[in-house]
């Protein structure tokens, strides 16, 4: 049997973790079991069914073990599911952050259009505490959601956006109603 060297395998196309050119077929499914077991005798167990508490790996697989680095192509297999996963997050953290600001986007877009046709008769008419507190709370969370990744920073190097403007710019605070208390 030939013996892996370190990080490599003997078809670059063939990762650690899968059957090595001329690896035993039935030694191969006992690593198959190695990866998901914490050990060699929980593996052998596994492809047996003996029980663990006095089962012991035969030397046979132990030696193929050492002989096929079964220790490193696992951690090999340990570390590139680890990558997955972490892809898949942040895959799933952007889709999330693209819908969150779709959302924004729009609300913006409403409130924008809104904004644009109010005059101080409909501030007036509005119960405008909350509406204004409303409005205050999106415009933080659409500012704090455009500035909060880095990459979009970077993407924006030497082009002065300067800050959103403040819904109080547009619509000033409501005169305090003395006659309602």
């Amino acid at each position: 049997m030939q013996k892996i060297p370190p990080g490599r395998t003997e078809d670059a196309d063939i990762r650690a973790w899968e059957i090595q050119p001329a690896e035993n077929p039935r030694h191969f499914a006992i690593f198959q079991k190695f990866l998901k077991a914490r050990s060699l005798r929980a593996a052998w167990c596994l492809a047996t069914g003996e029980d663990e508490r006095t089962a012991r790996a035969p030397g046979h697989v132990q030696r193929v073990a050492a002989t096929w680095q079964w220790q490193r192509r696992k951690d090999a297999f340990l570390k590139w599911q680890a990558e997955e996963e972490a892809a898949a997050l942040a895959a799933a953290r952007l889709a999330s952050r693209a819908r969150r600001l779709a959302r924004i986007g729009r609300a913006s877009a409403l409130l924008g259009g809104r904004l644009e046709t109010m005059d101080e008769k409909d501030v007036k008419k509005m119960p405008a505490r909350h509406v204004i507190e409303s409005l205050l709370k999106i415009h933080e969370h659409e500012r704090l959601e455009l500035r909060d990744r880095p990459e979009d920073d970077a993407s924006r190097i030497g082009e002065d956006l300067g800050a959103l403007p403040a819904i109080e710019d547009r619509i000033p605070p409501p005169e305090p109603d003395l006659n309602s208390e």
